[in-house]
């Protein structure tokens, strides 16, 4: 079969307003109102039953909603949602770092407060204060 009688066999089937072919595919453009899916199962019907084997693509027309948003799309949207809430929130942590790490300002407001010294006083029993007793032999290197 030739090509020119494949394309009009093609152009027969409802919707195609136009039909290109060439040897790896065959292009067809379809009514707006169309579902893509029929009309390459049509075209594809038509090639399998001259045993030629093409590639299908289908120009205009409408994809139905499974094949527009698969049944995946929902967590999908989710992933994203939460990614984009972990960079917001990641970029706002470091831009609190960076500004309160801007060092000491001259402002007094700005300043941070430090807490009073504190103050302690030890008393040392009076033991301690005498010096230590050794017994008569004790070294401290004992020698050879």
């Amino acid at each position: 079969m030739s090509a020119s009688q494949l394309e009009q066999r093609v152009r027969l089937l409802p919707s195609v307003r136009s039909c290109s072919i060439d040897d790896r595919r065959v292009t067809v453009l379809v009514d707006l109102a169309t579902d893509r899916r029929n009309v390459a199962a049509g075209v594809a019907y038509i090639l399998a039953d001259l045993g030629i084997e093409r590639t299908v693509n289908v120009l205009g027309g409408t994809s139905p909603a499974a094949e527009v948003l698969p049944a995946a799309a929902p967590r999908s949207l989710w992933l994203v949602l939460v990614g984009i809430a972990a960079l917001v929130l990641m970029v706002l942590g470091v831009v609190v770092l960076i500004a309160d790490n801007r060092g000491s300002s001259d402002r007094p407001d700005r300043a941070r407060k430090r807490p009073p010294n504190a103050t302690t006083t030890v008393a040392v029993p009076p033991s301690v204060t005498s010096p230590p007793t050794f017994p008569p032999d004790w070294q401290l290197r004992p020698g050879p």
